[in-house]
């Protein structure tokens, strides 16, 4: 059996994206809501599960903040038409924070309390762009 594979112990398959996150804190120690107070700012989700994301952010957070999240997927349909949905809005537990090179972080964040609708909606994404008709 594949290393890999057997050291992977995330129930979805992640997915490549290249999404608008916007974010605020939701719940998190003292120091940290006093830093970046109410305030809403974007990262970049550069991957994305039906579990979870990894964001390119600006922000440094430690493991257990709870962010609240919203961005839009869309749904490209059997003939290549792409359709722009709702905003998801989920809360999601940062699970690691790593620095990188730039001064940005690399967060992943586990989504907590999940709705049935925002489930459907990134199943429905990641199910759709797997679509041969959604790429030129």
């Amino acid at each position: 059996m594949n290393k890999a594979y057997e050291n992977d112990r995330r129930r979805f398959q992640r997915l490549k994206v290249n999404l608008s996150v916007f974010y605020r804190v939701f719940e998190a120690p003292w120091s940290i809501c006093e830093l970046v107070g109410g305030d809403e700012f974007e990262a970049i989700a550069i991957d994305l599960s039906e579990s979870g994301m990894g964001l390119y952010s600006q922000h440094a957070f430690p493991e257990g903040v709870v962010l609240n999240l919203s961005f839009i997927l869309y749904k490209c349909d059997d003939d290549g038409l792409i359709s722009f949905k709702d905003p998801v809005d989920v809360k999601a537990m940062v699970c690691y924070c790593l620095p990188k090179e730039d001064g940005y972080y690399r967060l992943g964040v586990s989504f907590q309390e999940v709705t049935t609708k925002e489930k459907y909606s990134l199943a429905n994404f990641i199910y759709s762009t797997r679509s041969p008709k959604c790429f030129i």
